[in-house]
């Protein structure tokens, strides 16, 4: 590949995208995704629906790290104000530190969430194609 046929806006633009943007917008993301996914667990195709009765333990088990992950936004913004207005000193710094980790907190549930996920999604696909 020849240098001249690179676009190196693009890149730029790329590069600042997934270093900057995608950071700040994932969590929010990830927190839209525990929500949804707690809605719609009696749809058909839900996990909860297909392998409730094979894993019970392990389908409870992925729906408390969604319920973690909704719970952390509420819960941090309660603890912040509540942190903030006892602090003996630097109630805004503590307020604000509380909010930033409470806003990225979703990344380290919903990490553990996917990883747990992993094998639960390949035993659900194997089971909704041995259906058809």
């Amino acid at each position: 590949m020849s240098l001249k046929k690179l676009d190196y806006g693009q890149i730029s633009l790329k590069v600042l995208r997934l270093v900057i943007l995608e950071p700040l917008l994932l969590p929010f993301n990830i927190y839209k995704n525990a929500l949804v996914k707690l809605s719609n667990s009696k749809a058909e195709d839900s996990e909860e629906r297909n392998l409730s009765d094979d894993f019970p333990l392990y389908i409870w088990f992925l729906g408390i790290f969604n319920a973690i992950i909704v719970l952390t936004y509420p819960l941090g913004i309660v603890l912040a104000i509540i942190t903030a207005i006892y602090a003996y000193g630097n109630g805004f710094s503590i307020f604000l530190m509380i909010i930033i980790y409470t806003y990225f907190a979703p990344l380290a549930y919903g990490l553990i969430r996917e990883i747990y996920m992993i094998p639960l999604k390949g035993i659900l696909y194997l089971k909704l194609i041995s259906k058809k």
